[in-house]
């Protein structure tokens, strides 16, 4: 903000109030909602966003006053930007160059001179980094990723895309779906604030992935009314000192846009797009009826928090069957009655709006939708999962029925160690040692698909299929560990309002 204020020549001293308002429109923004999972994807987001507005403080530093020592530290910076997240990195050194051009004009030639040879360098280091470990300069070679050779429909899309994940064909669907205010659904379930639907696809080619994202005009309102008002303000003001780091912040987000991937996380590249002309709007804007402003400043901050900490909460806790159980609980608490957002969960049914719980069944098991598909939280035991002692081989007796099913028969081999076969489905699993006196588990899913065995809490096997666990018998000799308890109190709580 200092920055932006000497820049801008004539505007008053920034207040507390104006700095505490920048500050939270950015804080309270999808930076906050990277909490809800701790993961290398969601670390790189942030500190490449914060480098990145660094570099662009380096740059007005050095658009004020052109120095070895500041050009210095703008290059560093943007080399740390590029090092760190490399879409967004390239986009500082292109501001770096930018600049260095403008001072080039200037007749600061040597600083402009330093300033090119750090926006080269940085490029330099990020495609020899990049080499070192992948192989390529710049692309990363997803088509030889472990996923995408594991996974032949990802491995199609890759050839039908030329081998990489970016195409100026996903503008249509990432531009669109990132500033649309509708990506988001209210329900009277805590935290009453969750994802919208997922993109709807406008491209001549599909994405490759499609997940639960917000948009910046829902998860960054206040920073988007700013940025509105600041970049208006800079067109007419011509202040083209904010132009060749904001040309940055657009370098820097296009790969983000031109993805065939949707994710909430990605919204975080955009915003320097944003934070810059906001700036100028807190610093210069002075409109009337202060008092209305900070009211709605205010209301955009409270938003913005209960917004991203209530999508930070649906990434890590989705999946958490004790997350379900509280926001019902509450709900029977305040409001009692039937249960709400709660479908009936049937194989091959329409999959509802992410969030959206199903039970199958008489509770033969509890879901939750995640993206595009159902997410298992309680499956009962005697229909969807069973459990057994594994029974010990010898050379006399190398093989054993295990379970069978109408569906087919699980059987154990013995070679040089215990391996599973399912006949008739093509299932047999690698030689792997599954000890005598091992708990194993087998769980059935016919709503989330496939069939897994588990050996005392490792998975061994793993098949499309989806037998009835309801009719399997085990084989002569094998001890039955499955419980009596069905196991599923959180959907039998659920369907007693239903």
């Amino acid at each position: 903000l200092r920055r932006v204020q000497r820049a801008w020549g004539d505007a008053a001293a920034v207040t507390p109030w104006r700095a505490a308002v920048f500050v939270g429109a950015v804080a309270a923004s999808p930076v906050l909602a990277l909490a809800g999972w701790v993961s290398v994807y969601h670390e790189t987001e942030l500190w490449a966003f914060a480098l990145f507005l660094w570099t662009c403080v380096g740059l007005l530093d050095v658009l004020h006053a052109p120095s070895t020592r500041n050009v210095r530290a703008a290059g560093l910076l943007a080399v740390a930007t590029v090092l760190t997240r490399a879409s967004v990195g390239i986009g500082a050194l292109v501001a770096v160059g930018l600049v260095a051009l403008v001072l080039w004009r200037r007749d600061h030639r040597p600083d402009a001179r330093r300033g090119l040879g750090w926006a080269v360098g940085g490029l330099l280091a990020n495609s020899l980094v990049n080499y070192a470990k992948v192989g390529t300069w710049l692309d990363l070679p997803a088509d030889r990723q472990v996923l995408t050779l594991q996974s032949p429909a990802r491995a199609a899309w890759f050839a039908g895309n030329g081998g990489s994940f970016f195409s100026p064909r996903f503008l249509p669907t990432t531009v669109v779906h990132y500033l649309r205010p509708d990506a988001v659904r209210f329900e009277r379930l805590v935290p009453f604030v969750k994802f919208g639907p997922n993109a709807t696809e406008y491209g001549s080619y599909p994405l490759e992935g499609n997940t639960a994202s917000s948009s910046l005009t829902v998860a960054a309102t206040a920073l988007c009314v700013l940025a509105v008002v600041g970049a208006v303000m800079a067109l007419r003001r011509r202040a083209a000192w904010l132009a060749w780091p904001w040309l940055g912040a657009v370098v820097a987000g296009l790969p983000t846009l031109m993805i065939g991937f949707v994710a909430n996380r990605y919204l975080v590249d955009l915003l320097p797009m944003l934070v810059l002309p906001a700036a100028v709007a807190v610093v210069a804007w002075r409109p009337a009826r202060t008092r209305v402003w900070k009211g709605l400043a205010f209301a955009g901050l409270v938003w913005g928090a209960w917004a991203n900490v209530a999508f930070a909460v649906w990434t890590s806790e989705l999946k958490n069957p004790g997350f379900t159980s509280w926001r019902y609980q509450i709900d029977d608490a305040v409001f009692g009655g039937a249960p709400p957002n709660v479908v009936d969960a049937a194989p091959g049914a329409p999959v509802p709006l992410p969030g959206t719980v199903g039970i199958d069944g008489a509770c033969d098991g509890l879901y939750i939708v995640e993206d595009d598909h159902w997410v298992p939280l309680e499956l009962a035991w005697g229909t969807r999962r069973i459990a057994f002692v594994m029974p010990a081989l010898t050379a006399d007796h190398w093989e054993q029925t295990l379970i069978t099913t109408r569906d087919g028969v699980l059987t154990a081999i013995r070679a040089d160690s215990t391996g599973l076969t399912w006949d008739p489905m093509d299932g047999e699993s690698s030689a792997a040692l599954v000890p005598a006196g091992a708990l194993v588990e087998v769980v059935a899913d016919p709503v989330a698909g496939g069939m897994h065995v588990v050996a005392d809490g490792t998975e061994i096997m793993f098949l499309l299929a989806s037998p009835d666990l309801s009719t399997a018998t085990l084989g002569e000799g094998i001890e039955d560990r499955t419980p009596t308890d069905r196991g599923t109190p959180i959907c039998d709580a659920i369907a007693a309002r239903r």
